[in-house]
């Protein structure tokens, strides 16, 4: 399998329930079907690989943690936008 990432400006939000410290996560990269396969481990995979991604937790049963990923995701994706501009884009 060719584990080249070619990534141009790409910023990649991962999101699901589990998460890991992915620095401890021995051999690296783990088997994706793992238990020690997280969205912290994809995370690392894609910076390690010269990409830029975040890892969000979220519980999709919840509307607060949704909500949670929907800001964490417009903050790394639009990091100069003024909180004023997400406060009338809200409304």
């Amino acid at each position: 399998m060719n584990k080249n990432i070619y990534l141009t400006n790409l910023k990649v939000v991962v999101a699901a329930k589990s998460t890991s410290d992915a620095s401890t996560v021995k051999p690296f990269p783990p088997e994706p079907n793992s238990p020690q396969s997280t969205i912290s481990t994809v995370e690392r995979e894609i910076r390690e690989a010269g990409g830029q991604a975040t890892a969000i937790a979220v519980d999709t049963r919840d509307f607060e943690s949704v909500q949670r990923l929907v800001d964490e995701t417009v903050k790394v994706t639009y990091p100069n936008r003024s909180s004023e501009e997400e406060e009338v884009n809200k409304t």
